[in-house]
């Protein structure tokens, strides 16, 4: 019990610690009034309680997700191997999660997506700290598989997801009607050396492997593109760096979401809804 307890306390304070760059890079924006008295401060600072509380509770049940599928993911993976053609009515969905993390992680975002009645499939790319590019080629495999080359299919993803999705659009023109990038780093974060991997140096801002991803000419072809993104995201800050500044790009900004939260939140997950049935 004092151990669990030592835990979940040791989680909080990394949580809590982890929005320190989050509050700096806000407070320090054009137009941030600060509270005029002691009880403002407070008043501030209890609001962020909850969603952080939230985003400990959710961190907890990924990793022991995590912890569990991780050891029989090659088993998994074989076993849930889809069919070589997709089945269904309309344009199939693929799910990408997000760095270090599963396909389950996106299993709220599934069940709100079943009742669309279309094929759904989840991505499960690895070695879980490997090379973007290397994750693309996994999805390019998945997707001339479940779906015929005259066929769309739309994709939904989670941070680093999103990089994997908007990589694969720019090498296949066309392919994608519809991309749903959820707390995605478009333009980086500046906690990239806080993770190991190749992966998270190539969402180092600045650095050429996001350049030549997102250009300022947007994405190539006719995919129409959605970010949803929250204000709490402690993990990708600046939390903007998620803003698409393109044309035709939907921006859809949420606060008190924490990042790890992102995916399960029911507010998410009905703007998802909201953006495939467009």
């Amino acid at each position: 019990m004092w151990m669990i307890s030592g835990l979940l306390f040791g989680l909080f304070l990394f949580k809590a610690l982890g929005q320190i760059p989050r509050l700096i890079e806000v407070t320090n924006r054009d137009g941030y009034e600060a509270p005029s008295t002691t009880i403002g401060w407070l008043r501030n600072l209890l609001r962020g309680a909850p969603p952080l509380m939230t985003e400990v509770v959710v961190t907890v049940a990924v990793f022991l997700v995590w912890a569990i599928e991780n050891p029989l993911r090659a088993w998994l993976r074989r076993a849930r191997r889809p069919p070589e053609r997709a089945s269904g009515e309309g344009i199939p969905i693929i799910l990408i999660h997000g760095y270090f993390l599963t396909p389950w992680t996106m299993a709220v975002l599934w069940w709100r997506l079943k009742s669309t009645g279309r094929p759904l499939y989840l991505l499960d790319y690895y070695p879980a700290l490997g090379d973007i590019d290397r994750f693309v080629a996994q999805l390019a495999e998945l997707v001339s598989r479940v779906c015929p080359p005259e066929r769309p299919v739309d994709l939904v993803a989670h941070s680093m997801g999103g990089l994997i999705a908007a990589r694969y659009i720019g090498q296949n023109p066309g392919r994608v009607r519809r991309l749903v990038a959820v707390g995605t780093p478009f333009g980086g974060t500046r906690t990239w050396a806080l993770s190991p991997g190749h992966s998270v140096r190539q969402m180092r801002p600045g650095c050429d492997f996001l350049k030549t991803t997102v250009t300022e000419g947007g994405f190539p072809g006719d995919t129409r593109v959605t970010s949803i993104y929250s204000t709490f995201d402690q993990t990708i800050v600046p939390f903007d760096s998620s803003r698409l500044e393109m044309d035709g790009a939907e921006n859809v900004v949420l606060d008190g979401i924490g990042h790890t939260v992102l995916p399960v939140h029911p507010k998410v997950a009905a703007r998802v809804r909201r953006a495939v049935d467009d």
